[in-house]
Parts: C-alpha cells; sequence; structure tokens
C-alpha cells in the first residue's frame, strides 16, 4: 500500500509540473499498467514491458527508474547506466529530485548525482566527472557549458571539468541563458553577469530571472513583475504578479484588480489572450498551453489552448503536463488510484482510456 500511495504521489507531481520544459531526445515515454512501468514510442507501441516500480522520462536517451526498490539509470536499450547506493526514496528532498529527472534528466550530457549531502555528475556512461562536493539549494545542472555551485555558503560557477570558472561570490545565482546569468550581489540586489564574470546589467533589481526570447523577468519590488531587454533596460513594465516568462515569443502572466485573471502578451506588452477568469494559462509548449478550470480542490480539470486562446482540448482531465515530442500525459482520478494516458494535440488518446 505504501508503494501505491508513493507511486501516486510521484505521478501527481510529474503531472502538475509537466514533463517537456526543456529540449531533449526524449523517443520514449514511460506508462503505468498494473502498477508497473514500462516505456511506449510516439505512436504507442510498447518498447519497453512494464516491469519498473517506477519510470521517469527519457532525456539525451537516458531515464531514472526503480526496481527491486532501487534507482538506476538506464539507457534506452534497458541496460544500468548508474545505480544509486544511497536513495532515501521517501525523503521529500529525494521526491523532487526524480521529479527533477522526469522533467529535465541529462544536460549538456551531465547529470547532478546527490551523495551524502553534495552534488557531483556523471556522464551518459555513468562515470563520476565531478565528484560529489558542492552544495546547491537545488538540482544543479549545466547551461551553455557553466553550472551554478554554493561553495562556503556564496554561489559561483564551475566548468565540466569541475573547475572554478567564476568565482563564489554570489549570495545566489540563476543559470546562464542567452549569455547571461542572474546573480544576486549583496544581501539585496539581483543583477547579470556574463561568462567572464564581468558585471553587464547593473545590480538594481529585487529579484531577476534567466533571459529567454531576449526578455528577462525582474522584480522592483515584492509584488509585481515586468521585463527587461539584455541593456537592462525595463521593456515591459512591472505590472503583473506572475509569469513564467517569454517562449516562441510569448509569456504567461497574471493580473490582480478586483480578481486574479490570466492573460498573455507579446514582447510589445500587448494582450495576444486577454485578461479572463475563466482558466488560468500555463506556459506555451509545440503551440499549445495547458488551462485549468477551477481552483486546486481536486474538482479542477485541464486541457489546452492555442496561441489564439481557442479552446482545442477541453477542460476535461484531473492533471495534465505539457506537450513534449508531441504527446502530453495526462491523468484520471484520485490520488489513491491514478490513471495515465498520452493524448496528441488534437487530443486523441496515444495511450490510456479510449
Amino acid at each position: 500500500m505504501k508503494r501505491k500511495l508513493f507511486i501516486s504521489y510521484l505521478i501527481a507531481i510529474l503531472a502538475i509540473y509537466g514533463c517537456g520544459n526543456k529540449e531533449s531526445s526524449t523517443t520514449l515515454f514511460p506508462f503505468l499498467e498494473n502498477d508497473k512501468y514500462g516505456y511506449i514510442n510516439a505512436a504507442g507501441s510498447v518498447i519497453i514491458k512494464p516491469k519498473y516500480d517506477y519510470a521517469g522520462g527519457f532525456h539525451e536517451d537516458r531515464a531514472l527508474v526503480m526496481i527491486d526498490n532501487k534507482f538506476a539509470i538506464i539507457d534506452m536499450n534497458q541496460n544500468n547506466v548508474y545505480l544509486f547506493t544511497e536513495f532515501d526514496r521517501h525523503n521529500n528532498w529525494n521526491t523532487s529530485y526524480i521529479s527533477y529527472c522526469d522533467r529535465f534528466g541529462f544536460s549538456e550530457g551531465l547529470l547532478a548525482i546527490p551523495v551524502g549531502g553534495k552534488w557531483g555528475f556523471i556522464n551518459k556512461e555513468g562515470e563520476t566527472v565531478i565528484e560529489p562536493k558542492f552544495c546547491s539549494h537545488r538540482v544543479p545542472f549545466f547551461s551553455e557549458g557553466l553550472v551554478n555551485v554554493q561553495i562556503d555558503s556564496m554561489y559561483g560557477f564551475i566548468d565540466k571539468t569541475g573547475n572554478i570558472a567564476i568565482k563564489p561570490i554570489y549570495k545566489s545565482a540563476g543559470w546562464f541563458s542567452e549569455g547571461l546569468a542572474p546573480v544576486k550581489i549583496g544581501e539585496k540586489n539581483w543583477g547579470y553577469i556574463d561568462k567572464s564574470g564581468s558585471i553587464v546589467i547593473e545590480p538594481k533589481f529585487y529579484r531577476a530571472s534567466p533571459f529567454s526570447d531576449g526578455r528577462a523577468p525582474i522584480r522592483m519590488n515584492e509584488r509585481l513583475v515586468g521585463f527587461i531587454d539584455k541593456t537592462g533596460k525595463i521593456v515591459i513594465e512591472p505590472k503583473y504578479t506572475i509569469t513564467d516568462g517569454f517562449r516562441d515569443g510569448l509569456a504567461c502572466v497574471e493580473i490582480v484588480d478586483s480578481y486574479s485573471k490570466s492573460a498573455v502578451i507579446n514582447k510589445m506588452g500587448n494582450f495576444i489572450i486577454e485578461p479572463t477568469r475563466e482558466y488560468v494559462i500555463f506556459g506555451f509548449y509545440e503551440g499549445l498551453a495547458k488551462i485549468r478550470v477551477g481552483e486546486i480542490s481536486g474538482s479542477e480539470k485541464w486541457g489546452y489552448i492555442d496561441k489564439t486562446g481557442e479552446v482545442v482540448i477541453e477542460p476535461k482531465f484531473d492533471f495534465a503536463s505539457d506537450f513534449s515530442n508531441g504527446l502530453a500525459r495526462v491523468l484520471f482520478g484520485d490520488y489513491s488510484g491514478r490513471v495515465m494516458g498520452y493524448i496528441d494535440k488534437k487530443g486523441n488518446y496515444i495511450w490510456g482510456p479510449k
């Protein structure tokens, strides 16, 4: 019973956060049948028969699985690439790590591995290339050849050999994107540095996030978020409460006046989808964005809209993920008995309930 509840809990987490937030070479998708996981391809054909107690998504041809109460990294031929020797599956931090591996996994050929409370990195052959000696408040990953890590309570960046590329002099740091990384300098302000460690955008923001599509979300205070360009100029004034950043020229935002409303803006800050209370809009992936109708209470439903705001897949799922490689993972049922399925962009089932 405990194992079933654990698996159900994981499924719920992974469905909420999605499985496609980063480009990957995923060609196989995990499915659940009779309490065991296997893998299907994009056509819905079973490629790996159900035998795992848990199975995450493939990224760069590697996936995290659990069998016989042990976690391992496997390749697409089901070979164990790396076997975890210390991993308490009931630990909340490890649950977050499992969710990370399902959504992202290997990045630029490397994967962070937790050992004894420290982070190291393995390559796709399972070889340790960076010894586990670094700290981080989240699962570290390489982006544009560098990764931020914590050394003696301060953050800096290391390269793929484990050597320090940018000295640990920051209170906190994000990842590099489009050549820049947000860093917290001192106790209050965030700015941006380049890969040499030079400050490119002065630290003047309350909070700052990585760039995408030439725009970065920033906050001048705790409440409101806007966007800057790569010169540091505010191009969209802080007037939103939530955003997930730009993707394919669009950003989902939340506006609060008398009520909370979801909207979609372009890079000029103009509404592409007008503010609405009908549903909550999440980020666009492969042309579609998932939406949630109703508050999170167990009775909410999830569906999808296109970039014009038209509902293309009706909200009828109990949970739904972002589209990745043409498919989206959807769930039915309560936490004690989730039923997993996969749909295509027309809402047709590739796997699961018919």
